[in-house]
């Protein structure tokens, strides 16, 4: 019962610096660039939202480490309070920005050149065709890194080749042509069925591999842009009602994904004869259930374990086993001398630095000492994420810290961003918009380290858009030239 009250209070509580989030980057010019708003908004569905339905549907459910069984219940009510005053750290960093900007008498208000508002307040596009060439371009490049990540995968690319590592560096910008469609398609008038069939099949066949992250991830960034472009669109009822059916669908999708691979113990069907007992078992009646404990039972799961689990996925248990052992089984960790000498270099190649001291619990790899066996080498699913690593290094100062200067940092890449709305700014903005949003899943050290190779492609990224856009609007004024 307290976690249910504190969660429901955490969870309400932390509505009131996102709303004025969105508030204070709306009335600062930066129409398409709500990186804080758009990050911290994440981050509460991740934590608070899904903290919520572990608190509620909760049935004395344990999670198993190297180290034993640990009951759910345990940190969540920290885990809560944490992302609580994380939000209004964030909030005064926010501020402290905004409130400075103001002090200098700099004017951060563009004038759009593509995007206009109407006298709703919604975003009207003004050059309807090129937004909607923007998403044809940027679906089709996401749609080749996709076809190139499978052909890898059945063709077994090594994992340090260049070709892997290309393919790799195309996958962490190509999912923002989900942030475009959502900016186009409150006004599109041309085109819906395309993307509409390409969503459909993406996100069938990633279900259908077990690959709940890039569908949950794409869903997202597609509110998103809907969200910041035009929030009154939500408030029609045919539109309520399909926001609510998408709200029950994917979560029961979503643990219908995982139960594929608990079934079958793989995330790649190796012919159409496993692709359809996939698809089957994705649409189909749930198979199994999932115990407290985290045994597989055969038969049917009642709903409250299906949203239990869920929300339990959404949460990041990593995160929720540090904050529930520090400082009480593990002191706060602080900030070592190799520490701040990796910091400095760690965004430099390895071979550069021969003779660096390697520390056995960089990035990830202190997850060992709470009974995680993580090889960051073939990849691991247990991200620390940025609150936890704040929060066991450093307590309560450290997550106030931290999300105080990177609400900052945000605050200030917007406001910069949010100056004139051309193309190449427009595609900046959902590469960028996704990179800062799901770095949420970063301890600070790879966050800190990784962001500058993120922004070039980023960079890179939207001068490639950007220049294909150009190419065929210059093609199509050629060619309308000479019909006439």
């Amino acid at each position: 019962m307290i976690n249910i009250l504190v969660s429901l209070i955490s969870f309400l509580l932390g509505l009131i610096p996102l709303w004025q989030m969105f508030i204070w980057e709306r009335s600062e010019g930066t129409p398409l660039t709500r990186f804080t708003f758009v990050y911290f908004l994440i981050q509460h569905i991740a934590f608070g939202f899904g903290g919520f339905l572990i608190a509620i549907f909760d049935q004395d459910s344990s999670y198993l480490s190297l180290h034993g069984y640990f009951p759910y219940a345990d940190g969540l009510a920290r885990l809560q309070l944490i992302n609580l005053i994380s939000l209004y750290a964030a909030l005064a960093g926010m501020w402290a920005i905004i409130a400075g900007r103001r002090f200098i008498g700099a004017s951060l208000h563009g004038c759009p050149s593509i995007l206009r508002r109407d006298h709703h307040g919604a975003m009207v596009e003004n050059h309807e065709q090129l937004l909607r060439r923007i998403c044809y371009v940027s679906l089709v490049f996401h749609a080749i890194i996709v076809s190139l990540q499978w052909y890898a995968t059945y063709t077994g690319i090594s994992d340090t080749g260049i070709s892997r590592y290309l393919i790799q560096i195309g996958a962490k910008v190509a999912p923002a042509t989900f942030f475009f469609l959502g900016i186009w398609w409150p006004h599109g008038r041309r085109g819906r069925w395309i993307f509409a069939t390409y969503i459909l099949v993406y996100g069938l066949m990633q279900l259908a591999s077990g690959g709940r992250a890039p569908i949950l991830y794409g869903v997202f960034m597609f509110f998103a842009g809907l969200l910041i472009v035009s929030p009154r669109w939500f408030m029609h009822p045919r539109r309520l009602v399909v926001v609510a059916i998408a709200a029950v669908l994917i979560p029961w999708l979503a643990v219908q994904s995982e139960d594929i691979r608990l079934l079958y113990h793989s995330r790649v069907p190796q012919d159409l004869g496993d692709w359809a007992r996939n698809m089957t078992t994705l649409v189909g009646p749930k198979q199994i259930g999932v115990e407290g404990t985290g045994n597989i039972s055969p038969g049917p799961e009642t709903l409250d374990r299906t949203l239990f689990r869920f929300g339990a996925r959404i949460t990041e248990l990593a995160a929720l086993d540090i904050v529930a052992r520090t400082p009480e089984e593990f002191p706060y960790w602080g900030w070592s001398e190799t520490d701040w000498l990796m910091l400095g270099t760690g965004w430099l190649p390895a071979f550069l630095f021969p003779d660096l001291p390697k520390d056995e619990d960089s990035g990830v790899l202190f997850l060992r000492h709470y009974g995680w066996a993580v090889d960051p080498e073939h990849g691991h699913a247990m991200p620390v994420t940025l609150l936890a690593d704040s929060w066991r290094r450093f307590g309560w100062p450290g997550v106030i810290t931290v999300h105080f200067f990177w609400a900052a940092f945000l605050t200030t890449i917007s406001m910069l961003m949010g100056r004139r709305l051309s193309m190449q700014v427009i595609v900046l903005s959902g590469a960028l918009l996704y990179i800062f949003t799901f770095s949420y899943t970063d301890d600070i050290f790879i966050l800190a380290t990784s962001m500058p190779r993120k922004v070039v492609v980023a960079l890179a990224y939207a001068t490639l858009i950007s220049a294909i856009c150009l190419l065929m609007s210059t093609r199509w004024a050629r060619v309308r030239a000479d019909s006439f």
